[in-house]
């Protein structure tokens, strides 16, 4: 059986996990062998970013501002991601009467932007159009312009929501705000 120690260098620092003997382990509590003084038994807590041992504990040794403006980066970047995913995942409209599902990927919303300017010719008479339940449904130039509105506002939507949770990010000033703010 293997147990988990860890190393430190001369100044406490982390350096490593160690795989060692639960023989090896119990030798040194019972100050048989014991460990040189590079190896502590006690697993450092989670969530520490620059873990020191003081001879006690483990502590951070990183200024809180450095902690907090890393954390800051990475849940922006997360929210961002979400925020992605969720406009790309596709959207609900009631254009055709009854609520269907569109796609919203990169094509799909390159496709409902180059249809705009044909929205305004009172003569287009409309085109098919795909939902995830029918597949390609004809859509007059009316239900093509509600797509387009719905579609848009699904999208502004949510950046309005990755702006305001990013705002709240930046403005936050504990570990525990930053770690709080979900998608």
């Amino acid at each position: 059986m293997y147990g988990q120690v860890y190393r430190i260098d001369q100044d406490g620092f982390f350096v490593e996990a160690v795989l060692v003997t639960v023989e090896d382990i119990r030798n040194h509590e019972n100050g048989i062998l014991p460990f040189e003084n590079d190896i502590v038994l006690e697993p450092p807590p989670q969530g520490i970013y620059k873990l020191k041992w003081s001879g006690v504990q483990w502590i951070e040794d990183r200024p809180e501002e450095e902690i907090l403006t890393e954390l800051k980066t990475a849940k922006i970047e997360e929210v961002k991601q979400k925020a992605n995913e969720t406009i790309l995942a596709g959207f609900k409209s009631s254009a055709l009467g009854a609520e269907h599902s569109y796609s919203f990927d990169f094509e799909a919303q390159i496709n409902l932007l180059g249809i705009k300017g044909l929205l305004a010719d009172d003569a287009f008479p409309g085109m098919p159009w795909s939902t995830w339940e029918q597949g390609d449904v004809l859509h007059s130039r009316e239900q093509l312009q509600t797509l387009w509105d719905d579609g848009m506002q699904h999208k502004l939507s949510i950046q309005q929501r990755y702006w305001e949770l990013k705002r709240q990010i930046e403005v936050a000033t504990t570990r525990g705000q930053i770690v709080a703010i979900e998608w």
